[in-house]
């Protein structure tokens, strides 16, 4: 009995830190928190646009090249409208005038065009130059022959380039044959006597108005009466057609076509000779 006390003592000891340890709360461990899934991230690349490729318009292609030459005719136009003025100044006041037709010139000079267009400007300086020349004469004294001489020649030099601008705008310039019609009114009693004669009898004067182109160079005919409009045909050196009537500036008469009847066109007065009695009916411009 007395073993069994001092047994009971040592088992307490023994029992107690186990039972201590067993009241302490078992913590059961937790399984570990699933990772949150990371969204991938793209880098977005930068893309280099690609240039692609452009070609430049060809400003001599047919749909183009109507632009291209206005500003090059505007110039022309400028220029003649100038000369127009000069031509009716005195020539104590014509050096004010030759001052702004040298500055048109150098407009012009200035002006850059492509190559299709480069006739066309040489013709139009060639003019200007010796116009302005033959103005610069004509102060200074010059004879009379020597300054018509060049007016003539600038006269020549306008219709190549009014010919070589219908070329280019696509129009068809028409050379009217040598031969032409020229309608004469002829008495019936120059007719009868001249029946039976076997020699040729010399050319009637006419005695309605009728124009010749007396050269050296040929002359534009045009659809209406103004530098830039279309032109229809050419009266050559020595050609005659009938006149109808004058431009209210009397700058220009409208004449009938040779060979064409009923067909009319604009001539530059300056450029042919009119004969005849009868007297131009002034035409009003078209509005």
């Amino acid at each position: 009995m007395k073993k069994i006390s001092l047994f009971l003592p040592a088992l307490c000891l023994i029992m107690l830190p186990l039972i201590s340890a067993c009241e302490q709360v078992i913590t059961i461990a937790s399984p570990p928190p699933s990772p949150t899934p990371i969204a991938p991230t793209f880098t977005a690349t930068p893309i280099t646009p690609t240039a692609t490729a452009t070609s430049t318009p060809d400003p001599c292609a047919t749909e183009n090249i109507s632009e291209v030459i206005k500003p090059v005719h505007q110039i022309m136009r400028e220029f003649d409208d100038a000369v127009a003025i000069a031509g009716n100044t005195g020539r104590e006041l014509l050096s004010a005038q030759i001052v702004e037709l040298q500055r048109i010139r150098r407009e012009a000079e200035n002006q850059s065009v492509p190559a299709c267009l480069k006739t066309l400007k040489e013709f139009q300086l060639a003019h200007m130059n010796t116009l302005i020349q033959a103005m610069l004469s004509f102060m200074g004294g010059t004879e009379q022959d020597m300054v018509g001489q060049g007016i003539v020649l600038s006269r020549q030099l306008h219709n190549q380039y009014m010919i070589e601008l219908s070329k280019l705008m696509g129009e068809t310039v028409v050379a009217i044959p040598t031969n032409p019609v020229i309608i004469f009114e002829i008495p019936i009693e120059t007719l009868e006597e001249n029946a039976d004669e076997t020699s040729t009898p010399p050319p009637p004067t006419p005695t309605v108005p009728v124009v010749t182109n007396p050269g050296p160079t040929s002359a534009l005919m045009l659809i209406a009466p103004a530098m830039d409009s279309q032109t229809v045909g050419i009266l050559e050196v020595g050609q005659s057609a009938l006149a109808l009537g004058l431009s209210p500036d009397s700058l220009w008469i409208m004449i009938e076509i040779p060979n064409q009847p009923g067909q009319v066109a604009w001539v530059y007065a300056s450029l042919v000779q009119m004969q005849g009695s009868g007297t131009l009916t002034v035409i009003p411009a078209a509005p």
